[in-house]
């Protein structure tokens, strides 16, 4: 009896020596397969968003700067203090825009990074509570969506400057140059801008 309830302790032990074993081994083997989402792997991702966005703002630049000189041109305001004015409002307004899909960029790496973080963390979790870690490894890395930085991540934006030439035109002949209304801005994700809207929301990458 003492023998039989002996073997019995043994290799329940031995078992639970074994899941250990297969677990920290799985663990092991799911940080190696996401150490490649790194530091590296987040800059490529915010910079390919802007990459694939970029195009889209400066056509809208293009237009814009187009626009102003149309309408200076046409009230004879190009060499005006007037129309110094309005170019130095617009450059400062493509700054703004610039800088904020910089901005949406980095957003965008960073929701990148809790998706990627999030689903590792739920293999990690299976893995633990699972009485075949192996399998479940298995099962969590086969079903992994393809997380990539080169994902093109692109919309169409909003019109970020609005009807700029004809706004700031009767802003300035109307004497209010001083006091002109700022151009529309980035807002965050899936947020609202000012009369602009916001760049496109990033969703799941599969």
């Amino acid at each position: 009896m003492g023998g039989s309830s002996d073997y019995g302790s043994s290799f329940a032990l031995q078992t639970q020596l074994n899941n250990e074993e297969w677990q920290n081994n799985a663990m092991a083997n799911l940080q190696q397969v996401f150490s490649g989402y790194n530091k590296d792997f987040y800059n490529k991702a915010a910079k390919n968003y802007i990459k694939a966005n970029e195009p889209q703002l400066n056509q809208q630049i293009k237009q814009t700067k187009d626009a102003l000189g149309f309408k200076l041109a046409n009230q004879g305001l190009t060499k005006s203090s007037a129309g110094v004015k309005l170019g130095d409002a617009l450059s400062r307004d493509i700054t703004v825009q610039q800088q904020a899909l910089g901005q949406m960029g980095q957003s965008y790496a960073d929701q990148l990074r809790q998706q990627i973080t999030g689903y590792e963390n739920t293999v990690a979790q299976q893995i633990q509570s699972s009485s075949n870690p192996t399998l479940a490894l298995q099962t969590g890395i086969a079903g992994m969506p393809a997380y990539t930085a080169q994902q093109t991540v692109a919309g169409q934006l909003p019109n970020l400057f609005g009807n700029f030439a004809q706004q700031y035109l009767l802003s300035n002949l109307a004497g209010g140059a001083g006091s002109l209304a700022s151009a529309s801005l980035y807002a965050s994700p899936g947020g609202g801008g000012s009369g602009g809207g916001a760049l496109p929301s990033t969703e799941s990458i599969n």
